[in-house]
């Protein structure tokens, strides 16, 4: 990163026309709808050319004030994972905080072809990507420049070939070179010039060339603006975290190519001649089939917005309700409203569930969290179930569920649990998973231990403190099994630590002084 900054700093934005994997779909993107004679035209708003530096302090600026806000400290740079779950430079799950994989592909597809299609080339970069904001403020300072190094017959096909939108031409002539930051020095403009009349040198930074330019002409008009902004807006809230797998980027795409859509369809409303990737959709005062098409197409995307809106407001509500109900879960001195507080978070949640076109894991979490709350536990278990078979390697959820089957005196189901994925021969990877572990050999202790199977539940329960040995309940149930084989010693060793750990109560505390006292008169008797 440090030398990307660098190089741009310097050269200018060759990170962006050489080396991001996104301009080079984008390009691809455009390559592929010029082969259907698909004629693409930036488009050039008030709005979107301030999305990017929204997006910038959102990512960047915005989580910074609200730990600041909130008296946090700032995380400090960290190679592997630090105790907050953070690290800077390495990860032992790399897949976790991306989106399943049919969202990734959705997000690929839009953020390329679907954002070139309706918005121009290049128009990721230019009203999305947080980077380019960042590369932006860079190029202002870089002396690597497109110049004019000989002589231009101002047939403007620089201007033609350039993808990004840059006015090449009146650039080169008023200021001897382009001086514009949207500039990615891809050399479009370089193979276009019939006469080699620019090409890559040395200038004055942007920041010392640049005067007030001229007004620029936009594509919209103040209301066609407004309606942009509007609907984007709507579009972002009903987006953002939808079916908890849409990231920022899509959202922002989306929301700002259905702006964009609902600007032509309003046009197409008021029968004004109205272009779409170079087509007409208005001609001689009719309708074209393409127009007709992209209104059916509309509707569609319409419906599903409202549909989209539909899941969020219900899901917002229940997941609102949840966090509320977990906060509380601990103090339940009004079980009343504890109560009603939980019927309407999880009929919000059943609705968004119903309705929904996916069921996401975060979802069915939520419902069983809620269905054990309500004690519903055929519910439970089924929500468990299905969350067990999307993600196989939850072993979280796996011993949640082990300890319902248990409670459900389904003990063979639990027990094949335990078998596949969480003996030690399993899979352990992290510390987190052995101290998941730790608590299915708990759950095994107990379940011995009703079954009075001690020898069992001992061997368990050793296992479980092998695993977490911090978790100093587990020896207070080991004192208990000691104590009734009579092994006084290991009893009296057990509560020790247990006791020490914070783990012991009022009754836990007499218990183990008459063992305490039980050991030492054996010890005492014994030559």
């Amino acid at each position: 990163m440090l030398v990307t900054m660098a190089s741009t700093f310097i050269l200018g934005r060759f990170f962006c026309g050489w080396a991001c994997h996104l301009m080079a779909y984008q390009d691809f993107s455009s390559w592929l709808l010029s082969k259907v004679k698909i004629k693409l035209k930036p488009i050039r708003s008030r709005f979107l050319i301030w999305l990017p530096v929204l997006l910038f302090l959102y990512l960047y600026i915005w989580p910074h004030i609200m730990r600041i806000f909130k008296g946090f400290s700032f995380i400090p740079l960290s190679v592997t994972e630090n105790p907050q779950g953070v690290s800077s430079l390495y990860t032992n799950d790399l897949m976790h905080s991306m989106p399943s994989l049919g969202t990734s592909l959705l997000t690929f597809f839009v953020c390329g072809m679907v954002t070139v299609l309706f918005l121009g080339s290049r128009s990721f970069c230019s009203t999305v990507c947080p980077y380019g904001v960042f590369f932006g403020f860079l190029d202002r300072f870089s002396v690597g420049k497109i110049i004019l190094k000989g002589s231009c017959e101002n047939c403007g096909i620089c201007t033609v070939s350039c993808k990004s939108g840059v006015k090449v031409i009146q650039e080169v002539k008023k200021y001897g070179a382009v001086v514009d930051t949207s500039c990615m020095k891809s050399f479009d403009c370089l193979a276009g010039c019939p006469q080699d009349a620019i090409g890559f040198g040395w200038g004055k930074p942007s920041l010392l060339t640049m005067k007030k330019k001229k007004s620029t002409t936009y594509s919209l008009s103040a209301f066609e603006e407004i309606l942009l902004v509007g609907v984007f807006f709507v579009c972002l809230g009903i987006f953002r975290g939808l079916y908890d797998d849409f990231g920022l980027l899509l959202c922002f795409s989306l929301s700002a190519i259905i702006g964009y859509l609902s600007v032509i369809i309003i046009r197409l409303l008021k029968k004004q001649d109205t272009l779409l990737g170079g087509k007409k959709l208005y001609k001689k005062g009719d309708v074209t089939l393409l127009g007709k098409c992209f209104f059916g197409f509309y509707v569609l995307l319409f419906l599903l917005v409202v549909h989209s809106g539909f899941y969020k407001y219900h899901s917002y509500l229940g997941i609102l309700g949840f966090k509320e109900i977990q906060r509380s879960k601990k103090s339940m001195a009004n079980k009343k409203y504890d109560r009603e507080k939980l019927e309407n978070s999880l009929g919000h949640l059943r609705k968004a569930y119903k309705i929904g076109l996916v069921q996401s894991v975060d979802m069915e979490e939520r419902l069983a969290s809620l269905y054990g709350l309500k004690g519903d536990l055929e519910n439970e278990e089924y929500f468990l179930n299905r969350i067990v078979e999307k993600k196989p390697m939850n072993l979280k959820v796996k011993v949640r569920l082990m300890a319902l089957l248990f409670n459900l005196e389904k003990s063979k189901d639990a027990m094949e649990i335990f078998d596949l994925s969480l003996r030690p021969n399993s899979q352990i990877n992290s510390k987190s998973d052995s101290l998941i572990r730790a608590k299915a050999y708990s759950l095994l202790g107990d379940y011995y231990t009703r079954m009075r199977k001690l020898d069992k539940a001992m061997e368990s329960l050793q296992l479980a403190t092998q695993n977490n040995p911090t978790y100093f309940p587990l020896y207070i149930k080991l004192g208990y099994l000691y104590g009734s084989k009579r092994e006084w010693k290991k009893a009296y060793e057990s509560f020790s630590i247990g006791i020490k750990g914070g783990a012991g109560t009022q009754q836990v505390l007499r218990y183990a002084e008459e063992i305490k006292k039980t050991y030492l008169s054996v010890i005492t008797v014994v030559p």
